[in-house]
């Protein structure tokens, strides 16, 4: 039987321990790679690049005007879902919109910034002018009839629900906002989560297109 030194043995367990830490940090670069990349470049898929130029709908704004749906090919758009009576998610959201809004001053000059309401029985255009008050006066305030409203949303794969669970009255929609170009093509999205500086980036990439 032939035992091995001491010493050689370590080395070997060293060399092992080496190469298991640098694959685990290949590993992780990579993942952090492909997440960058994912909150970078969350493109459309196939099927929604040109959803919106095929609807028909109308909606009301703010001010009691009415909104086509030619108004959303005329981008570029900031759109998100949402309602007034939403406890968090909506004016944290729009907390932010206004914020990139800011930050971007003058570089926003043509965007469209739109917060949809999806609960239309309560949220009159009156409540989403004051409520809108809150926030970045560049923000337009929508709504309007159910099958219009998912019209609108189910052209950006966005979801809502509004529905009596319980004695409650519940509002369920999809957190996303969504990026529409020039021509008010669905382009990609930005999560509630998106990092403020890549969401800049984002949206000076949308806005630069619609300038070429």
């Amino acid at each position: 039987m032939t035992v091995g030194k001491p010493g050689h043995e370590a080395y070997i367990c060293a060399m092992k321990l080496f190469r298991l830490t640098a694959w685990l940090l290949v590993a992780l670069l990579g993942l952090g790679a492909a997440w960058l990349w994912l909150e970078r470049w969350q493109g459309a898929a196939p099927d929604q690049s040109a959803a919106v130029a095929r609807q028909s709908f109308e909606l009301v704004d703010q001010n009691g005007e009415t909104v086509s749906a030619e108004w959303f090919r005329e981008g570029p758009l900031l759109v998100f879902f949402g309602f007034t009576h939403c406890p968090d998610v909506c004016p944290t959201t729009l907390a932010r919109v206004s914020g990139w809004l800011d930050s971007l001053d003058v570089e926003a000059r043509g965007l469209k910034p739109v917060f949809v309401s999806v609960d239309p029985e309560r949220d009159s255009p009156a409540l989403l002018k004051a409520y809108l008050a809150h926030f970045d006066p560049r923000i337009t305030g929508l709504t309007g009839a159910p099958e219009d409203l998912r019209g609108l949303a189910g052209s950006l794969g966005a979801q809502f629900s509004v529905e009596q669970v319980d004695g409650r009255y519940e509002v369920a929609h999809s957190p996303g906002l969504y990026l529409l170009d020039r021509q008010g093509r669905f382009v990609g999205s930005l999560k509630e989560d998106t990092l403020p500086e890549i969401a800049l980036e984002r949206l000076r990439g949308l806005l630069r297109e619609g300038r070429s």
